[in-house]
């Protein structure tokens, strides 16, 4: 994490049997390339690493960014999961005889067996309590009921449990003063049985079982 989490440590340790990757993603327009399943046409999706945020522009292999193209040739057949919480990571560039082309095809190419992505934006609170939840169930369930059951769980938490889930994870983390802010918020809510989570917030992952 944080300025040791560079693209480079990634990519020399991207054949780990669970990976998962929480940063942020940006688009670029590539206009007339060439492109086979390795290389993508008009606009990718980026994703950040340390680095990335002192930057200006890109350069394929000299940047802070990664691009799908990076992983290349890369092994991943050790890789059960990876899960990237990122913004647009499961979009891609549109080929009518390949498809979706992006991270999500770069890495089953590379042999990787599940992955779960973003169709659009996901906010860093709603995320957060996602993967929570998500990796507390997927010690219990396979990925696919994890996913599925955890989008159940999304849909119904109430601003009241939402407040008390989060006042038993200040206990694990007493100094995360983001966790004592947010259950102040929470704690002034009037309806505390309303449904905290709007739709959008957490229906953005998807699960590929490849």
């Amino acid at each position: 994490s944080g300025i040791e989490a560079t693209k480079k440590l990634f990519l020399d340790n991207c054949n780990r049997n669970i990976i998962h990757i929480s940063t942020h993603s940006r688009m670029i327009e590539r206009h007339n390339k060439k492109f086979s399943l390795y290389s993508l046409p008009s606009d990718e999706i980026m994703l950040a690493f340390a680095g990335a945020e002192n930057e200006h522009y890109y350069e394929e292999f000299q940047s802070g960014y990664l691009l799908p193209s990076e992983l290349e040739y890369r092994t991943m057949d050790d890789t059960e999961l990876i899960v990237i919480t990122a913004c647009f990571s499961g979009d891609g560039d549109f080929d009518v005889h390949n498809g979706i082309m992006g991270f999500s095809s770069m890495l089953r190419a590379n042999g990787v067996k599940s992955g779960v992505y973003s169709l659009w934006e996901c906010g860093d609170f709603s995320a957060y309590v996602f993967m929570e939840k998500f990796y507390e169930l997927l010690s219990i369930y396979t990925v696919g009921i994890a996913i599925n059951e955890t989008k159940r769980y999304m849909s119904k938490i109430t601003v009241y449990e939402l407040k008390n889930w989060l006042i038993r994870k200040r206990k694990k983390y007493p100094q995360n003063l983001a966790i004592e802010n947010k259950i102040k918020i929470l704690d002034g809510r009037q309806n505390q049985q309303a449904k905290y989570f709007k739709y959008h917030d957490w229906s953005c992952f998807y699960l590929i079982l490849y």
